[in-house]
Order: structure tokens, then C-alpha cells, then sequence
């Protein structure tokens, strides 16, 4: 079986996925309205599967209305480790001490390939009391229970490390941030924070992601914003492909 190719964005450069849609869809066969929203979640991955003469038309479009990108084998894009959700966490000098419910390891900061500080927004249903007034006889007022949509963000720090192949997530809310060794600070934002740029300078032969860029800017903290879990997936996916390639 030939061998099948991709085509990956190679900078950090802000994507228009309605610009890149544009002028892969007809090499694809595609419509620009359908392929628009299958971009927005696969970040910089703009196409998979292709055989390579289709794949190197579709990079030279694309390099051609000046959007940096290459074809390479299927192989080289990187598929999403295990997520991992730690419970707390100890970054020594040497390594980096992790523990999530039954299990636990010791990284080396030289096996960690990704750090990065996120938010992601989720939409899901919370239930809510309210009361209305209903006619059993004359009008009373009920109490009742019912369900709406609502918007939730988390906020997390993510490490990627390669040996073994996993995807550490320390959260927000119920991580134990006293069994850092770090100084402990009033809000568990805060801790959070410090214990990202802790990490990022212990793991200085990672790549760090645009949640980090206030570090070597020296500016206030702001992470880096995703709309949804998918789109966070994918921008990771192709980061961590990036990575690799590079």
C-alpha cells in the first residue's frame, strides 16, 4: 500500500481557515463551507490521508497564497498520548514527582516536549430551582427544578513527556498545591501560575505554548484561551507534530 500524506502549517502564524479552505477545497473535492469548520479542529493539520501528489498540490497552493506549509507522511503526524490527571505534583531541581489516583512517576525534565497553561470553555446543562405560579383553585406559587445551558472554563497546565508517552494535566481545582514545595499563595489561580513558570524553567529543552508567552515577555499571566476540548485537541495535536518534525 503507497504510503499517504499530510499537510501541516509549519509557523505559529495566526490560521484564517476560511483563506486555507479556500484553496485546498477544490483539490479535495470539497466545499469551502463544509471544510471551514473541519479546520477550525484540526488547527494546523489542514489535510490527512492524501495520496503525496495531491498533498504536495495542495502545500504549494497553499505556500503560494502565503501561508506556510509542507506536505509530509502520514506517519511523522503525532497521535494525542494518554491524558493523565494529577493530584499533585513535586518539581525538584532534577525531575519532576507526579501523582494521579493508583498511579505515579518520576520525569526527567529533559523527556518533557510540551508545557503549557490553558483555559477551555465547555458548554453543558446545570440543573436550577425557580418557582412559578400555577391555578389549583386560585394561584399558589410551586417551586420546581429544571435544566439549562451554561458555559463552564477550566484552567489547567499541561505536560507532555516522552518517555513514557503521556499527557499530564494538573487542574485548577483539586490538585493539592501545598505538596508542591512551592511558596502557597491566596487563590489557587495564583499557585497555578507559579507552578507553570517553575516547570517552564526547569524544562527549558520543551516547547512552550502561547499560555507561556508571558514569561519571556515578562508581562501579566494570560493563558492560552480554546473555545472547546476538540479545538484544544487538535491545536495540540499539531503542536506536538511540530515538535517532532522540527
Amino acid at each position: 500500500m503507497d504510503e499517504t500524506f499530510a499537510v501541516v502549517q509549519t509557523d505559529d502564524s495566526p490560521i484564517d481557515f476560511t483563506r486555507v479552505a479556500r484553496v485546498i477545497a477544490e483539490p479535495l473535492d470539497l466545499v469551502v463551507a463544509e471544510l471551514v469548520p473541519i479546520l477550525s479542529q484540526q488547527a494546523g493539520i489542514f489535510a490527512e490521508n492524501l495520496p503525496k501528489g495531491l498533498a504536495n498540490v495542495c502545500a504549494a497552493g497553499l505556500l503560494h497564497a502565503g501561508i506556510q506549509a509542507r506536505a509530509v507522511p502520514q506517519s511523522a503526524i503525532v497521535e494525542l498520548p494518554e491524558l493523565v490527571t494529577l493530584r499533585s505534583a513535586r518539581p525538584d531541581e532534577a525531575v519532576f514527582f507526579w501523582l494521579a489516583p493508583e498511579r505515579k512517576g518520576v520525569v526527567k525534565w529533559a523527556d518533557v516536549v510540551w508545557v503549557d497553561l490553558v483555559s477551555v470553555q465547555e458548554a453543558s446543562t446545570e440543573e436550577f430551582e425557580d418557582w412559578k405560579i400555577i391555578n389549583k383553585g386560585g394561584p399558589t406559587i410551586e417551586r420546581f427544578k429544571d435544566r439549562r445551558f451554561a458555559t463552564k472554563t477550566s484552567l489547567f497546565v499541561d505536560v507532555v513527556i516522552y518517555e513514557p508517552w503521556l499527557w499530564l494535566r494538573i487542574p485548577q481545582n483539586g490538585f493539592e498545591f501545598t505538596a508542591t514545595g512551592l511558596p502557597v499563595f491566596p487563590t489557587r489561580r495564583d499557585n497555578l501560575i507559579a507552578l507553570a513558570a517553575t516547570i517552564a524553567a526547569r524544562a527549558n529543552e520543551a516547547r512552550f505554548g502561547p499560555g507561556l508567552a508571558w514569561i519571556e515577555s515578562r508581562s501579566t499571566p494570560r493563558e492560552h484561551r480554546a473555545s472547546s476540548s476538540a479545538v484544544y485537541r487538535g491545536f495540540l495535536r499539531w503542536q506536538l507534530t511540530r515538535a517532532f518534525l522540527d
